[in-house]
């Protein structure tokens, strides 16, 4: 689930920024509109943004302190990695979560770094760091609340 989404569009500004808004979201599947648009300058504009907000809540329990208190104290959170493509390599998990908590509603709050060479997903933390088996990361709620 996602509360904000961002795409980049290559294109000879032929119609104005309202139309061109207009006609994305027309375009778009129902529920989806565009709420804002920006002509980037040059190509370094367009760089993705620095991290991303995530809230997860699981559908049954909470997250257990312990884990979570162990991957902050660590200095280095080294575990094997499987990618899309099947490869296997280790990875700092502590490189890619910018910030980690529980908050008052027993929801995770996580940041994760991205425009690195890879950049991890939520499903991939929750399992490296919670221990949580396959079934319990598909049924739990991970939204996506902001790029930063």
């Amino acid at each position: 689930e996602s509360l904000h989404e961002t795409c980049v569009v290559s294109a000879r500004p032929v119609f104005s920024t309202r139309e061109m808004m207009d006609r994305l979201t027309h375009a778009l599947p129902e529920g989806l509109t565009v709420t804002r648009w920006e002509i980037a300058s040059s190509k370094k504009e367009r760089v993705a943004c620095r991290s991303i907000l995530y809230k997860i809540q699981l559908k049954t329990g909470g997250f257990e302190k312990s884990p979570l208190e162990a991957f902050l104290a660590s200095e280095a959170f080294v575990k094997n990695r499987v990618n899309r493509k099947g490869t296997m390599a280790l990875v700092n998990y502590k490189e890619h979560v910018e910030h980690l908590e529980i908050d008052g509603d027993d929801c995770l709050v996580l940041t994760i770094r991205s425009g690195q060479q890879q950049t991890l997903r939520p499903s991939e933390i929750l399992a490296a760091v919670f221990d949580l088996p396959e079934d319990a990361i598909k049924m739990a709620r991970i939204v996506k609340l902001a790029p930063y």
